[in-house]
């Protein structure tokens, strides 16, 4: 019986023992844990590596790019300066046309009103033309030996049937004559106004 009761009484002792040794088990453990598997380190250092290469890459890639488009910022300035250069001169041009243009029509008027006639020919409208002058006082014989041309021009009135006239006279002079007397000229049909080119009409609103 001593020799049980001794058994158990060590059994006791014993079993706290193995507690108190489970923490510091733990410890260990936790400051020594296991080793990585050297299969796993190599499988990142290799896509460690391949992040870096293509971070490199891009960055490479970034850089060309900036620099193609620097070099396109720069021509199309080139091109821009030179579209400035373009535009200046094609105004300048347009001036100059618009200038010569004008000056031929010094000498001209635009008679509105007249009507037309089927198959109708230049001495035809000119007769008409002189018909609707001569109320000016000017004799037909003069109006007749000034009249360099004339012809049809600009939009038909279908309502009416007419369409502007341009008559052009020998000289500016004679041209400002008849003009000063489009008030003794003008009816309720016929009308007399100044021939004037497109642009300087846009500029008057009449087109």
């Amino acid at each position: 019986m001593t020799s049980r009761r001794n058994k158990q009484t060590n059994k006791k002792e014993q079993q706290p023992k193995q507690i108190n040794e489970t923490p510091k088990q733990s410890s260990a453990a936790a400051r020594n844990p296991p080793p990585i598997p050297t299969a796993i380190t190599s499988q990142q250092t290799i896509d460690n590596c391949y992040l870096e290469e293509k971070f490199e890459n891009q960055e490479q890639l970034i850089h060309n790019l900036t620099k193609k488009i620097r070099a396109l910022e720069s021509k199309v300035i080139v091109l821009e300066s030179r579209l400035g250069i373009s535009e200046n001169v094609n105004t300048l041009l347009e001036k100059k046309l618009d200038d010569l243009e004008a000056y031929y029509r010094r000498s001209c008027i635009i008679m509105s009103g007249i009507e037309r006639k089927r198959n109708e020919t230049d001495t035809e409208i000119k007769d008409a033309v002189i018909e609707n002058l001569k109320r000016s006082g000017i004799t037909k014989e003069e109006l007749e030996s000034n009249i360099d041309k004339l012809h049809r021009t600009g939009r038909i009135d279908h309502e009416t049937n007419t369409q502007p006239v341009i008559i052009k006279f020998n000289n500016h002079s004679f041209k400002e004559k008849v003009y000063k007397k489009k008030g003794e000229i003008k009816t309720r049909s016929i009308r007399i106004s100044p021939s004037m080119t497109k642009r300087r009409m846009e500029v008057l609103g009449e087109v």
